[in-house]
């Protein structure tokens, strides 16, 4: 037993001894390279209470790779650019665990229904619910809270409700039976909030405007039958210029976007939109240009039947691409802004008939803001230029622009029409 218990004794002893030159072993194996620590990735900004989502930048909405992102060193009009020189207009958007509230996406229409609950018992008898429908740009870390809080005319609380997601398209619920117990039966200006409810930030506050007008029969059976439709003429004389970044991301083509009205189908045939630098024609979507119909339309209304039309984002690209990574070799043909700072001028021709124009600075080779994308409150994924409406297609007022994108007008854009505008 005493020689037993000696041994252990003996044993324990020579165990203790042995942990320390183990760890000794490893931390100094001769030859092996120290790893380089790798610095924290900077968090996105919060927004405060006293921080209203127009007061956000547009960088803190995406991340930069510089490989796939910024320019090339030495590229001709560029130079040798830094990852934070990179506005955040030029980049491929990346979600984050952080809601950012596309606001130049948002739609807002009526839902009509020829019933009204205050008098159950009478046939047509119009009456309309709000409807919305919006994107954000979100990784989906955590299932979102979303609700809209509606607004009357006076500012009193109409009615709240939560909001449905899809992966990243966010709506109203169907307008049930339910939500029309919420009915009205005025035109007017409404107002809407919507907050997520997790963080209780506030991502949007704005108003929009109702018209009503009469359609169908005019017999006194159908005196209460009417039509209620959003205007949405505020986004007219804007255009969005961005990359597509899904058809190539070594080098996305320039594409122009913009909302076209049009009370009938329009085709692409019906197009061509052509670029300009420095005055002198440099590219047209009838060569090797594109030109993408109903990217995303709004009808006013459920039923579509506003005799003022629809409203459709059209997108236009031609073979002029950001030169993202890489050498450019692989278009010898194509125009790089990388390489070609100047004044761009876009011109919109619809059946012949020029309908818009707008321009565009490049700048060290990089789309420059004129001032319209410093405080926006949109998302930053497009460089933001006003455009001028002409032709008379859209039969646009000028005057319904005091409610641009739902009462957030953007910072800079002076409304103007041109000479054949055609407005009544």
């Amino acid at each position: 037993m005493k020689k037993q218990t000696k041994f252990s004794l003996l044993a324990v002893v020579l165990m203790a001894a042995a942990v320390p030159a183990v760890a000794q072993i490893r931390i100094n194996v001769p030859g092996l390279p120290k790893p380089k620590p790798t610095p924290a990735p900077t968090p996105a900004p919060q927004a405060t209470p006293a921080q209203t989502p127009s007061q956000a930048q547009p960088r803190s909405d995406r991340t930069v790779d510089s490989a796939a992102s910024a320019p090339q060193s030495g590229s001709a009009g560029s130079g040798s650019v830094a990852q934070g020189d990179v506005p955040a207009w030029m980049m491929k958007p990346v979600a984050t665990n952080r809601i950012v509230f596309r606001r130049e996406t948002l739609e807002i229409r009526c839902d009509t229904k020829e019933r009204y609950w205050k008098f159950p018992d009478q046939s047509y008898y119009s009456s309309w619910v709000p409807a919305l429908r919006f994107r954000v740009n979100y990784n989906f870390e955590n299932t979102m809270r979303l609700k809209a809080e509606w607004s009357l005319p006076d500012g009193k609380p109409w009615f709240s409700e939560s909001l449905n997601g899809s992966y990243d398209k966010i709506e109203t619920p169907y307008s049930n039976d339910e939500r029309f117990q919420n009915g009205v039966v005025q035109g007017g200006v409404y107002g809407v909030k919507i907050t997520d409810t997790r963080s209780g930030q506030v991502l949007f506050e704005g108003k929009f405007r109702v018209n009503k007008f009469k359609y169908g029969e005019t017999t006194p059976m159908y005196k209460n039958q009417f039509g209620f439709a959003v205007d949405f003429d505020g986004a007219l004389p804007v255009a969005f210029i961005g990359f597509n970044w899904n058809r190539d991301a070594a080098a996305p083509p320039l594409t122009v976007g913009m909302w076209i009205k049009e009370p009938k189908n329009m085709y692409r045939s019906d197009f061509e939109a052509r670029l300009f630098l420095n005055g002198q024609e440099i590219a047209t979507t009838d060569d090797r240009g594109g030109v993408k119909d109903q990217v995303e339309s709004r009808s006013p209304n459920a039923n579509n039947y506003y005799p003022q039309g629809r409203y459709e984002y059209w997108s236009f690209s031609w073979p002029v691409r950001y030169l993202a990574s890489g050498t450019g070799a692989s278009y010898p043909s194509d125009r790089f802004i990388n390489k070609e700072d100047g004044e761009y001028t876009f011109k919109i021709l619809y059946k012949g008939v020029q309908i818009r124009e707008g321009s565009f600075t490049v700048k060290n080779g990089q789309l420059a803001d004129k001032g319209h994308n410093s405080e926006p409150g949109f998302s930053g994924y497009e460089l933001i230029v006003p455009v001028e409406v002409m032709g008379g297609k859209d039969d646009w007022k000028p005057e319904n622009a005091d409610i641009m994108f739902f009462a957030n007008p953007i910072r800079g854009i002076i409304v103007k029409t041109g000479p054949n505008k055609g407005n009544k």
